[in-house]
């Protein structure tokens, strides 16, 4: 046979043995025809104990198990076949529920089937917390977050939320949205009290930003566990585990970087697990503090528009409120008695006033309460709370910084609210012998300045302004202009005029009133002071009692009634007396009212009230007055602490009169 032949031959062969086995395995795999794939179940569930199950897979084509790789908690058998097969599914015992699937793939993307496997009881997934900060506009500057109020919280335990932090402002990032800011170092955003429920112990966070910082959870905001996270795309996500249950749940982001933003926050459960976090291990971090501001300093983040929420000053009290128009009773005036420029400051709160403070107290003031808010034209912060304010020392003495007289005119600004002196100041001619509580005019080297001490604040009260050339000293002010107000009996001592009669210190003095406030007032007068009527001396300045009534203001003294009203003053209880009964002498000066033409027809009615007789009667009637006037001496017996005396027109119309220099004192 030649060689041709034989291939051929062999070829044909070979060709016929291949037909032969196409055929055979084409009927073994496909005994209908028709390619198909069917698992006897879709879904297993197994307990946390785990365990095997054993199902029939109909199919009678080529296949594989397609198993995801956060499923490899789950074991088939077998992983692939040819057709008809007896599966075996196999998971291990495990502490939490966990979901997950399989398939059953082949060669055609339409034929497959997914088993689905589910281990333990699957708890709802909810939103413990969410926030996004708000979709509203803020305004710079940007509040802090313990004055930011349009968060948008949300979640089940979000209704006990609530926020703190260093450093951290809320305003718009970027991208134009809302965001928690980071800012100068170090910098802390605190999520505190959210609620969690039993069994909630699994737990997804996630947040978005251009953030670098750590983030750390805790169930009391003192001891921290930290979460590790990788930021993807600006986007986190963080499972961890709680070893134990919680009921309240607290987050921390922190960062030294100086910068950072967090756009958005949510805290969900999961079924799943993650890294097992034990809060009772966790570690105790103090929280950072703000090194406290000197008053210069919140003196020049006041004035650029800083918030200064987070902060605290610390200075010493210049100066304690008394009734002036621009440092009043609730006002404390802090200083860094350092004599620098703008380096004192007013704080108004009457909670300040049941402190206890004294000048020369070194006090600390959280500023998380206060609010920026000057008062014509004097700084000034507000709502000062009692337990924002701290006394760190006391008894330093106040150093008063001296400035002339057209720094103070000129220069207001630098020194508004510190304690100053003018040297070499003397009084304007018409201020002299006028009393301190007044609004008076001084000079020094050419320059008139105030001097403005209101009639119901004790400073000056009862001092006659002496015609002398001294060193003046007070708190710089202002009131329409600016001006200086002695606080201390020591400020304006220089010019006492000690030739005056100064009852402050006589025990034996139970009232006396000169009403000394009136001097700048026309003689005649136009306002009804009624029953806001007080003392205007020193150490006898309670208000005159209720039944005071139609009482004006006249010059150096006061002017009761009208043409058709009876004028009545009161005194105030003589709580000086100590005995159960006391004798005493009264003195007063009386003078019939006179416009043009003649003087009232005036009389009056002098009454003991409350205890005590006046010259053995009830009551008397002065002898008819006259408009040269005259001093009255009456005596009194058998007064108490409760004895008021009551001065009464002895008719309604035109009795008007004037009264002056009522004393009266122990015999």
């Amino acid at each position: 046979m030649n060689k041709s032949i034989l291939n051929k031959w062999l070829f044909g062969a070979m060709a016929l043995f291949a037909a032969a086995s196409f055929t055979a395995c084409s009927d073994d795999d496909d005994p209908t025809g028709d390619p198909s794939i069917e698992a006897e179940v879709s879904s297993l569930a197994f307990t946390v104990k785990g365990g095997e199950a054993t199902f029939d897979l109909k199919a009678n084509l080529p296949w594989s198990v397609a198993l995801p790789e956060d499923c490899d908690w789950i074991a088939v058998d077998p992983m692939e076949g040819r057709g008809d097969a007896r599966v075996t599914v196999t998971v291990a015992e495990n502490d939490f529920s966990r979901e997950g699937s399989f398939e059953f793939v082949t060669a055609d993307p339409a034929l497959k089937q997914t088993i689905r496997v589910r281990q333990g009881e699957m708890l709802p997934e909810v939103t413990l917390y969410a926030e996004t900060f708000g979709t509203a506009a803020v305004a710079e500057p940007y509040p802090s977050v313990s004055r930011y109020t349009g968060w948008a919280t949300s979640g089940t335990g979000a209704a006990t939320v609530s926020y703190g932090g260093t450093n951290v402002r809320i305003g718009t990032a970027a991208e134009g949205v809302n965001a928690a800011l980071f800012g100068a170092k170090p910098a802390v955003l605190r999520v505190q009290k959210i609620a969690l429920t039993p069994p909630q112990r699994r737990m997804r966070l996630t947040f978005k930003g251009n953030y670098a910082g750590t983030v750390a959870v805790g169930d009391d905001g003192e001891r921290w566990s930290a979460l590790n996270y990788t930021m993807t795309d600006g986007a986190a996500s963080i499972d961890f585990v709680l070893a134990e249950e919680a009921e309240e749940l607290y987050l921390r982001f922190a960062t030294d970087a100086g910068s950072g933003t967090i756009e958005e926050i949510a805290l969900t459960t999961i079924n799943g697990d993650g890294t097992r976090i034990d809060l009772t291990q966790g570690t105790v971090i103090e929280e950072p503090t703000l090194a406290p501001l000197k008053v210069k300093e919140l003196v020049a983040m006041a004035l650029a528009g800083e918030p200064v929420d987070e902060r605290s000053v610390e200075g010493f009290v210049a100066a304690i409120g008394g009734s002036t128009e621009n440092f009043a009773a609730s006002n404390v005036i802090l200083c860094d008695n350092d004599g620098a420029a703008q380096s004192a400051m007013v704080f108004y709160s009457s909670a300040l006033m049941e402190l206890g403070l004294e000048v020369g107290d070194k006090l600390s003031i959280a500023l998380a309460n206060a609010e920026y808010a000057p008062y014509n034209g004097l700084r000034e912060y507000k709502g000062i709370a009692k337990d924002d304010v701290k006394v760190l020392s006391k008894g330093a003495t106040i150093a008063y910084t001296t400035i002339t007289a057209a720094q103070l005119v000129n220069e207001f600004d630098k020194y508004m609210s510190m304690p100053v002196q003018i040297e070499k100041a003397r009084p304007a001619a018409a201020s002299v012998g006028k009393n301190f509580a007044t609004g008076l005019t001084f000079v020094a080297d050419g320059t008139e300045f105030a001097v403005y001490n209101r009639k119901d604040w004790t400073v000056g009260k009862g001092v006659k302004v002496a015609d002398t050339e001294a060193t003046i000293r007070g708190i710089c002010s202002v009131f329409n202009t600016p001006q200086l107000i002695p606080t201390t009996a020591e400020d304006i001592a220089a010019f006492a005029d000690e030739s005056g009669d100064e009852p402050g210190g006589d025990a034996s003095i139970l009232w006396h009133d000169d009403f000394s406030q009136f001097d700048s007032v026309t003689a005649d007068g136009s306002q009804d002071i009624g029953k806001t009527l007080t003392g205007s001396l020193a150490g006898f300045t309670d208000a005159y009692s209720g039944g005071s009534v139609k009482v004006y203001q006249a010059a150096g003294k006061i002017k009761l009634g009208s043409s058709s009203a009876k004028g009545i003053l009161e005194t105030p209880a003589l709580k000086k007396v100590t005995t159960a009964a006391a004798d005493a002498v009264l003195t007063v000066d009386l003078t019939a009212w006179k416009s043009t033409g003649a003087a009232d027809k005036t009389k009056v009615i002098i009454t003991v009230n409350n205890g005590g007789t006046i010259e053995g009667e009830a009551s008397i009637t002065t002898e008819q007055l006259d408009e040269a006037g005259k001093t009255y001496t009456f005596n009194l017996a058998g007064i108490t602490a409760a004895t008021t005396i009551t001065f009464e027109a002895a008719v309604k119309s035109k009795h008007r009169y004037y009264l002056d220099n009522l004393k009266i004192s122990l015999k």
